[in-house]
């Protein structure tokens, strides 16, 4: 009992009032306290009946289950905390569900529930919130089951090579079902996916929207061509993405010979990220570190310089931003900023 209060009160602090009550529970009070509602729970045998529930539905119809629903979402001898306890317990249960189609009609049912019990919103107690919200909750199981159902026939697709098919089917998706299949085929063996990043990369030169599935074939292939593909035509979000992770897929020191070749052809923006990125591999990586000394003369990455300069602890490197330091101009000044910024990251410094 006390986990199922856990989770609940979690998820309603979590979502806040957008996403943990529907438009009519906005302005309703609240109704319940907490405290009371959990003691409303004992000796009721919520539990037993949400277990019940369960096992009705591995069986029987979506109209049995819906009226099994109703009869205790109706029952009178129960505080309203204890049904909608059992209720919501139940809806949980649906995730792991054998038949996510036949059970779509309860699922329904339970995504357009009103919540009865209403505890004090903690931003403003004055504004009720369902302690057990059955509606969002089983939204959030359809989003599962959907982007299980597109999980699986993207696998099926891809062993059958229908590569065009996995195309076809992401350009027409929602964000989550491009989700699951960009997943799906970058967690695959690399020699069944393989084909597919060509085809990604061909219909990413149509539509910059390709670019999140693209990236997820390039990071699973370690394909560094293709990474400067995307870079230069994908999306924003996808190109921040892909920058970010390239030391995660790819060994220290190809991914600082990526990372370079990004700084010196990428726009602004990702070349800056992509400076950040490289400041841990630059600590045993000369030509890295050389790299990031001649960015500070670069008006628009010389400030990324310096910040990732400050990073790296190399007395070779600290010599060298201590002699650019005493001249004048722009350069000297970012040299002056890494050494501060050095000097700060040490306990001396921040005393």
């Amino acid at each position: 009992m006390r986990r199922l209060l856990v989770t609940a009160l979690f998820a309603l602090a979590a979502l806040g009032i957008g996403a943990s009550a529907t438009a009519q529970d906005v302005f309703r009070t609240p109704n319940w306290h907490s405290d009371f509602a959990a003691a409303a729970l004992q000796n009721t045998g919520w539990e037993a009946e949400a277990r019940a529930l369960t096992r009705l539905a591995l069986n029987a119809s979506a109209d049995t289950v819906i009226q099994r629903v109703e009869r205790l979402r109706q029952r009178t001898d129960w505080p309203a905390p204890a049904r909608e306890a059992a209720i919501y317990e139940f809806a949980q249960s649906l995730r792991q569900h054998p038949s996510p189609q036949r059970m779509q009609p309860v699922l329904a049912h339970l995504q357009s529930y009103t919540s009865e019990v209403l505890v004090p919103m903690s931003d403003n107690r004055q504004v009720g919130v369902p302690l057990f919200n059955i509606a969002t909750a089983a939204h959030g199981i359809g989003n599962q089951w959907r982007y299980r159902e597109a999980q699986r026939q993207a696998e099926t697709l891809l062993n059958a090579e229908q590569y065009d098919s996995i195309i076809e089917r992401y350009q027409q998706g929602s964000a989550l079902v491009r989700r699951a299949i960009t997943a799906t085929v970058a967690n695959a063996d690399a020699n069944r996916s393989r084909d597919l990043l060509p085809a990604s990369l061909a219909a990413l030169q149509r539509d910059s929207g390709f670019s999140g599935l693209a990236a997820g074939l390039a990071l699973a292939q370690r394909d560094a061509d293709a990474v400067l593909t995307i870079v230069q035509s994908g999306r924003s979000a996808d190109v921040a993405m892909l920058i970010r992770a390239l030391d995660e897929y790819f060994q220290p020191a190809p991914a600082a010979e990526l990372l370079s070749r990004i700084t010196d052809t990428a726009k602004p923006e990702y070349a800056a990220l992509a400076i950040g990125q490289l400041a841990p591999l630059a600590r045993d990586d000369g030509k890295a570190q050389d790299l990031l000394l001649a960015k500070l003369s670069d008006p628009q990455l010389g400030s990324a310089a310096a910040m990732a300069l400050a990073r790296l602890p190399d007395s070779k490197v600290r010599a060298s931003l201590q002699q650019l330091a005493e001249d004048g101009g722009p350069v000297a000044a970012r040299a002056r900023l890494a050494l501060r910024l050095a000097d700060q990251q040490t306990p001396e410094g921040r005393q």
